[in-house]
């Protein structure tokens, strides 16, 4: 990946893109002190923008002793590691599980909530565990 803005990527677009990476860390900043708005899931989304929009936060981002290897196996390869699908199904197996006993009877909502569940994980099985040849 080259630190160089591409034609595309204008310095406008960087700082929309910058822009949207704080706001989104914002929202999941006031998510982890009110209840039902998600963290997790806007953090994500920050580190998106803000891969995309520094090229000196994606270099430490890439650099990085414990996330650096999967992002790289993830942007170079589109694979995820084993260990991280591994922690990923068990997580989602054990939120359906408390879900479930929370919202028994609800058998609707927790057949959407089975079957978002079921999509996720059917899809990360999908990618590759390793470095394509």
């Amino acid at each position: 990946m080259s630190d160089k803005p591409t034609k595309e990527r204008s310095s406008l677009w960087l700082r929309v893109q910058a822009g949207l990476a704080l706001l989104f860390f914002l929202i999941g900043m006031a998510g982890a002190f009110l209840p039902l708005l998600p963290t997790t899931v806007f953090w994500i989304i920050a580190c998106v923008f803000a891969f995309r929009a520094s090229p000196k936060l994606r270099r430490r981002m890439l650099e990085h002793p414990t996330f650096g290897p999967g992002l790289k196996l993830w942007f170079e390869h589109g694979a995820i590691s084993r260990r991280s699908k591994l922690i990923a199904i068990l997580s989602m197996l054990v939120s359906g599980l408390v879900t479930t006993a929370l919202l028994w009877g609800k058998a609707v909502v927790l057949l959407i909530i089975w079957g978002c569940l079921g999509a996720v994980a059917l899809w990360m099985l999908s990618r590759p565990t390793g470095k394509r040849d």
